[in-house]
């Protein structure tokens, strides 16, 4: 499939082919580290050197999980909104063989990283769009993890509501 656009109709769950579905079970639920180490070392680690609050360690490996699960289902082109949840991602990354062979098992080739500095050209529906498309397909608003008191761009954003944001 390719990549969504904000004109592009919304994709449920009821609406995967069995592949997909199945494929989508095992980024939700398989290991995602195995050959260099263990999901109790990676869960750690995000704590320790990533600095992911203990508190929302398992959410944002969770919500990580269901980031890709979008890109999955053809949404592959979504910008990273979470800071939290682009650090397991990064962490994930660095376990090469790991990632690979995940990525091999999920989506059939490698899925690469891009950094969010042009999110605005890839997914010029922001946030709104992000938060429509993941809701039809997972059938629940997006957790905190996603929120605007969860995001560090408040820093350098001088837009006062995170939904109105536009990746710029």
């Amino acid at each position: 499939m390719g990549a969504a656009t904000a004109t592009t109709t919304l994709i449920t769950m009821a609406g995967l082919s069995t592949q997909q579905q199945a494929q989508l079970q095992h980024i939700l639920h398989d290991p995602l580290i195995g050959i260099v180490g263990t999901q109790d070392e990676f869960r750690q680690r995000l704590i320790e050197k990533e600095e992911v609050p203990e508190s929302q360690v398992d959410e944002a490996i969770l919500e990580y999980r269901r980031f890709l699960g979008l890109a999955l289902v053809g949404y592959a082109e979504l910008g990273m909104f979470s800071p939290i949840i682009d650090k397991v991602w990064h962490l994930h990354i660095l376990c090469t063989k790991d990632y690979l062979a995940f990525c091999q098992e999920a989506f059939g080739r490698f899925v690469h990283h891009c950094p969010n500095f042009s999110v605005a050209q890839r997914d010029p529906g922001g946030f709104d769009h992000f938060r429509t498309i993941y809701e039809a397909l997972y059938g629940h608003h997006l957790p905190s993890v996603w929120s605007s008191d969860q995001n560090s761009c408040k820093k350098h954003c001088d837009v006062a509501n995170c939904s109105e944001c536009k990746g710029a």
